[in-house]
């Protein structure tokens, strides 16, 4: 509406400029499903999630996306938690060589990793990668829930 109004002034004055418009480029992430969780009901070790589906509308011709436990998994209680080293991300960017304590292919999110990469996808949604979480629990966590956060980054290289 403000755009309107200022044409419509410019013109009642007899001089009509140049029109400018902006079109910032579009992306958007989503995630099926939107969250991760383990069942760990068994004595300490490893424990796998559900497959994460990573999807991607872009118009941007070169994109990366990686993602990184931004927290400790911390208890109901709020007293105890488990690092965000012992959360573990596997994509089909993953060295399989690689061993940071979970098994092969399996890297520790305590720093941000690589998820997906891509490029322009037109307006459509694309699935651009399959993730697997695994998490390794020890003697020292304390039974009960956990809740954590993980963040997905969008970067684009121009």
């Amino acid at each position: 509406m403000g755009l309107i109004l200022i044409v419509l002034f410019v013109c009642l004055f007899g001089y009509l400029g140049p029109a400018l418009a902006e079109v910032e480029p579009f992306m958007g992430i989503s995630l099926s499903p939107d969250s991760v969780s383990f069942r760990a009901d068994a004595s300490p070790g490893i424990y796998d999630s559900q497959v994460v589906d990573v999807m991607v509308r872009s118009e941007n011709k070169d994109w990366t996306i990686q993602c990184e436990a931004i927290s400790p998994l911390s208890h109901s209680n709020g007293k105890s938690h488990i690092p965000s080293k012992r959360l573990y991300l596997n994509s089909p960017l993953t060295k399989a060589d690689i061993d940071n304590g979970a098994g092969p292919g399996f890297e520790s999110m305590e720093r941000p990793r690589l998820a997906a990469r891509g490029s322009f996808t037109a307006p459509m949604l694309l699935k651009v990668s399959s993730l697997r979480f695994r998490l390794l629990t020890t003697w020292e966590d304390k039974p009960g829930t956990y809740a954590g956060h993980i963040r997905f980054t969008y970067i684009t290289n121009p």
